[in-house]
């Protein structure tokens, strides 16, 4: 994974802070600029009694805020009864993604004043650790947030509840399929899908007005480019951005056995695949170049992640903003995907019904078609809605929505990075040295069964 990517989530230091305003229990642990979240700056006493008073004061650190202001919405939930309990939330977002959700807390305490919401904030390295400590003593809160990724952890530890009892046809029919994969079967669901993050197809419109339904109408498009510099895309050949276009190829990496099923034709036929994206431009591996080039509007195309959304609208203006559908590829006439991923609202197994309840409330509260859309346009595209539906006026959001909703989930099993580490030395042989895809497809494959039986015997 590129550097940029590991660094999406920010990671800001401070001071442990607790706190009180409008009902809420606010916990700040070593992570934020407390003012974004409780949007004011005065002193806010811990409680009548106590003895210490958290001075809510600014780091030096500079405060992300969107160029656009966003209005809260009144979402409409199907009315459900007047409840009482007390939810406990642990997550480890940003201070621009704890600014909306601090507003759409109070408003869901001001709908459901009987039941009592605490929040804590941890960093990314130690929330699921900290998580499974508590889990561990029997005292985890209500709900955990965090990425797919820690599903399988959860689930094997038995720290995730089971709430297949609750999801009714129409709700799950209510979210994308992909959104779905890794926390929900046959007959468990082990959480709630909240929000999506994928690889996508930017195109910038100003350089290119038309969609190209093909790669090589992709490829056919950059030959009308007079200019210095200009290229139809600058490919980053890492396994992250190119290895779900192994679906245009019948491709899949293991089977449900858990073997081997990369099959020499599909590898060859991926790095087909690459080998005609250079004819578009050049290729990279794991550096800025492919998304500084496209915001200094010299590509036409960027393979790169939701999470920039914000990044390249205001490097290129919204104007010139388009997220294109991965384009067919015309040997097998399949088209091309990116991998995508749900971040998931888990539950506690060891929450009292009436709590679990009151979080059921609050998840499904969070769901709401208003609630999505908020969360989308105030973090630019950051938290893409699992919904398949939410209005919107935005054109650029309903691009997104859609483009990702086509994606395939990225895989989570272990033996993932054998396959990633050996494809890309793949990639980069071919489309940067010019090697012969078939020859190197052989040799790669050899490698991985050799790697994936060294990891089966427990790497001696």
């Amino acid at each position: 994974m590129r550097g940029r990517d590991r660094q999406k989530i920010r990671r800001m230091k401070g001071m442990i802070i607790t706190g009180s305003r409008g009902g809420l229990l606010w916990r700040v642990i070593g992570y934020i600029n407390v003012c974004l979240v409780l949007a004011s700056c005065q002193s806010v006493g811990i409680t009548p009694t106590g003895t210490a008073t958290a001075q809510m004061t600014a780091t030096s650190s500079p405060i992300p805020t969107p160029t656009k202001i966003i209005a809260t919405p009144m979402p409409t939930p199907t009315k459900l009864p007047d409840v009482e309990g007390e939810v406990s939330m642990w997550l480890d977002w940003t201070s621009q993604e704890l600014m909306v959700l601090n507003s759409h807390l109070e408003a869901f305490q001001e709908r459901f004043p009987g039941i009592t919401l605490s929040v804590s904030y941890y960093p990314p390295d130690e929330l699921l650790d900290r998580y499974k400590a508590a889990a561990s003593e029997g005292r985890e809160p209500t709900i955990l947030i965090g990425p797919v990724a820690w599903a399988d952890q959860l689930i094997q530890e038995g720290f995730a509840r089971d709430i297949h009892v609750r999801m009714t046809e129409d709700l799950l029919g209510s979210f994308q399929p992909v959104a779905l994969e890794g926390i929900a079967f046959s007959q468990s669901t082990f959480g709630l899908p909240l929000s999506m993050e994928g690889i996508l197809l930017y195109r910038n419109s100003g350089l290119i007005a038309e969609t190209p339904d093909t790669l090589d109408d992709l490829v056919n498009l950059t030959e009308e480019f007079d200019g210095e510099g200009l290229a139809g895309i600058q490919l980053d050949l890492g396994f992250l951005q190119t290895g779900a276009f192994l679906q245009a190829c019948g491709g899949q990496l293991l089977n449900v056995e858990g073997e081997l099923s990369l099959t020499l034709s599909a590898g060859e036929c991926w790095l087909n695949i690459l080998q005609q994206f250079r004819l578009a431009g050049p290729v990279t591996f794991n550096t800025d170049e492919d998304l500084l080039k496209f915001e200094a509007g010299q590509a036409a195309w960027l393979v790169d992640g939701s999470w920039n959304s914000e990044r390249i609208i205001q490097a290129i203006g919204e104007e010139n903003f388009s997220i294109d559908p991965w384009p067919v590829y015309s040997p097998t006439g399949m088209e091309l995907k990116g991998y995508a991923w749900s971040h998931d609202i888990f539950f506690s197994s060891l929450a009292e019904e009436q709590d679990f309840n009151a979080a059921w409330i609050l998840a499904r509260y969070l769901l709401t078609p208003e609630v999505q859309e908020d969360f989308a346009l105030s973090t630019f595209g950051k938290r893409v809605p699992v919904l398949k539906s939410v209005p919107t006026v935005e054109g650029w959001l309903q691009e997104l929505m859609t483009a990702m909703g086509m994606n395939v989930s990225l895989p989570r099993y272990p033996e993932f990075s054998i396959f990633s580490e050996n494809l890309e030395l793949a990639a980069i042989d071919v489309a940067r040295r010019g090697y012969d895809p078939y020859f190197v497809i052989r040799w790669v494959q050899l490698n991985i069964e050799k790697d994936l039986k060294l990891e089966g015997a427990g790497g001696d």
